[in-house]
């Protein structure tokens, strides 16, 4: 018998959780205020925010 595989290592989603939240704020706040800037923001961290998402996934076969 070889030797047993290594347990996975626990996920913190603490960033998982916190970005979309922040990029729904962004959005909607500059949406709501007419703000470019904003908007903008909130877009970029749509943007990290299915970065994150994806992240977890090995492309190796």
């Amino acid at each position: 018998m070889g030797p047993r595989p290594a347990r996975p290592r626990p996920r913190h989603r603490g960033l998982g959780r916190l970005v979309p939240a922040a990029a729904a704020v962004g959005l909607a706040a500059g949406l709501v205020l007419a703000h470019g800037l904003l908007l903008a923001g909130g877009l970029v961290l749509a943007g990290l925010a299915a970065h994150l998402a994806g992240a977890g996934h090995d492309r190796r076969p």
